[in-house]
């Protein structure tokens, strides 16, 4: 599974150098920061090119854990975690938005993204796992693409998608009853939607 995220670097850069339409030089990326609702925290984008910005997030993230088993029956968990996030950014829609004339101040654009960072979780990482006693880091990387839309009345909206890999420490069983510690991971599909307040000088 390891050869993903370069793999995915690859493509983003490859897809990061189609021409956009010449209106677009008058748009560009600009610092944006945020609070966050539906995951509390706040995140801040600073620029490093025309159309690229690095996007970083620290917020609580809310997951879900649900397994069965003939010994224990259905089971459920719910988290309510610390999480750190870093994307980077490439936004590739700004020509036509502005041929359009549609919004592209904030940062309100299409991207691809690569993406990585990590959460602090009891959570398991399958139903061969047992819930950890304490919290442990649990990191992920994946390629994504989304739209990101910072209205006038200050409504930040963040959407995204894409395909990535996690892992983490995990304790399993043993066949004598006991217990191991080993690293687990596994292919995930990340879906993420943010809503938000973006800060600064009213535009």
């Amino acid at each position: 599974m390891k050869p993903l995220f370069p793999l995915t670097l690859i493509a983003v850069l490859v897809m990061s150098q189609f021409p956009l339409a010449t209106t677009a030089q008058e748009a560009s990326t600009e610092n944006v920061a945020a609070v966050t609702f539906l995951t509390p925290g706040f995140s801040y984008e600073v620029k490093t090119s025309q159309y690229q910005t690095l996007y970083a997030s620290a917020f609580m993230n809310l997951a879900a854990s649900f397994s069965v088993s003939s010994e224990t029956g259905t089971e459920s968990s719910f988290y309510f975690d610390p999480a750190l996030a870093l994307q980077y950014r490439f936004y590739y829609n700004f020509g036509k938005r502005v041929q359009r004339n549609r919004r592209t101040e904030k940062n309100s654009a299409n991207f691809f993204a690569l993406s990585g960072g990590t959460v602090l979780s009891k959570m398991r990482m399958s139903s061969s796992y047992f819930e950890e006693s304490s919290r442990r880091p649990v990191y992920h990387v994946a390629g994504l693409w989304g739209i990101q839309r910072n209205m006038p009345g200050r409504l930040n909206m963040n959407l995204s998608a894409g395909l990535g890999y996690r892992w983490a420490s995990s304790t399993g069983p043993l066949p004598d009853g006991g217990k191991v510690k080993e690293n687990h991971g596994r292919l995930i599909v990340p879906f993420d939607m943010g809503l938000g307040i973006w800060l600064g000088r009213r535009e």
